[in-house]
């Protein structure tokens, strides 16, 4: 297929032009790559927090938690119906027990949660068990000993190994004086070692069935809530609001967006790629610059055009479209380098602790790469180094025949 004339001129004339301006122009495409790169590193750091702090919620919590205040549930069955009465969106429910309590191994205290959950659902539903680093996962244990999964921090902080015994001591309020608190003290073995991916589930959670829990905490059949999980987890926070409202007051409701980084991530997103923006807003205007001297060197060429009939238009193509083309591949290359760096960062986060999970809430990020984020920096690459080019193609297209013979 034969190419318009003006687009065979701007490859020709760019590929020579690129020999002619030399160092200066190689500096300010090296500069607009950098600058892709970057904003890509950066959309896929923030991008793989938010999916790795999402699936570290639901993996454990589900994509909701329903408990009612100040008292046990009765009747699993009972009430996911209810659930289900109220939306249709429901598509799993887990009765759970949340316990806090105080575990003791070797002298050491620390605080606790206990976290009973129905083990043949909870297996089928939830990413527990994918998130095993040792043991298994089985809560299956002699005697009065329960077995139990401990989060990674729990096993770090109590030097605690796949089949070692430790205490935990809960306090029960007393029969007699509501003042009062009895004590009940729970011999547990550990039968795997999780991962749990967020920082605060890993220092305090202790999972086990529930049924062990119930009994641990003299609760018969009750249950303090509901772990739930839907067909549109994204219109989450949509079905939670439907559920309070059907609920009424005396129940309590947190969905997994109900975490204040999720938001704070969403801001700084943006301002991320604002401030990133800058880099190739200045690289495209660096490559405008070496348009300019382009423009300069090629004002008879330039006129020699117009002599032969060449429009106003026609000149302005040729060096806009030679903008965009550089725009395009700066964009391209700017891709494959921030995939390069994605894959240090990566490496660099498995050999040393980039991430410090007291303080961001994960210890290890995942690198995500959305499309949405990959077409948004692509098109404003574009856009900014069509909006760059336009002084110079301006100045081209505005030069008359007889000034350019003038440089003969």
């Amino acid at each position: 297929m034969k190419l318009p004339n003006w687009l065979w001129i701007s490859l020709k004339t760019l590929r020579t032009s690129q020999k002619m301006a030399g160092v200066t122009s190689w500096f300010a495409f090296i500069g607009l790559v950098l600058g892709v790169a970057s904003m890509v590193v950066a959309m896929a750091v923030v991008s793989g927090f938010e999916t790795t702090l999402k699936t570290a919620i639901t993996d454990v919590t589900g994509h909701l938690l329903v408990m009612r205040r100040g008292r046990e549930i009765e009747s699993p069955d009972k009430f996911n119906q209810r659930l289900k009465n109220i939306s249709s969106d429901v598509d799993v429910t887990i009765p759970f027990t949340m316990i806090e309590a105080v575990a003791a191994h070797k002298g050491k205290l620390q605080g606790v949660i206990v976290q009973g959950v129905d083990t043949k659902t909870a297996l089928n539903n939830l990413g527990i068990k994918k998130r095993l680093i040792a043991g298994e996962f089985n809560f299956t244990a002699d005697g009065d000993t329960m077995g139990v999964l401990v989060g990674k921090g729990v096993a770090n902080s109590f030097q605690l190994k796949v089949g070692d015994d430790f205490k935990v001591v809960l306090p029960l309020a007393s029969d007699l004086n509501p003042v009062d608190f009895k004590r009940r003290l729970g011999k547990f073995k550990v039968m795997g070692i999780v991962d749990l991916g967020k920082h605060a589930f890993n220092q305090r959670y202790i999972i086990t069935d529930i049924k062990s829990s119930q009994e641990f905490a003299m609760l018969k059949n009750k249950y303090h809530g509901m772990i739930v999980k839907i067909k549109h987890p994204d219109e989450v926070r949509e079905f939670s609001l439907k559920l309070s409202s059907a609920l009424g007051q005396s129940y309590w409701i947190k969905d997994w967006k109900d975490d204040t980084l999720f938001e704070a991530t969403s801001i700084e997103k943006k301002v991320i790629f604002i401030v990133l923006l800058l880099i190739v807003i200045v690289a495209a205007f660096n490559i405008s610059g070496s348009l300019f001297i382009n423009v300069v060197q090629r004002y008879s060429d330039i006129s020699v055009l117009k002599a032969m009939g060449a429009t106003e238009k026609m000149i302005r193509q040729i060096f806009c479209f030679q903008g965009i083309l550089i725009g395009a591949f700066g964009a391209i290359f700017g891709f494959f380098v921030g995939l390069l760096f994605c894959g240090i960062f990566i490496v660099l986060q498995d050999s040393f602790e980039l991430i410090d999970g007291s303080v961001y809430k994960l210890d290890h990020i995942g690198v995500q790469l959305r499309w949405t984020d990959n077409i948004a920096i692509f098109s404003f690459t574009l856009l900014i180094c069509l909006i760059s080019t336009l002084a110079p193609a301006w100045r081209g297209a505005r030069l008359k025949p007889v000034e350019g013979l003038r440089y003969e």
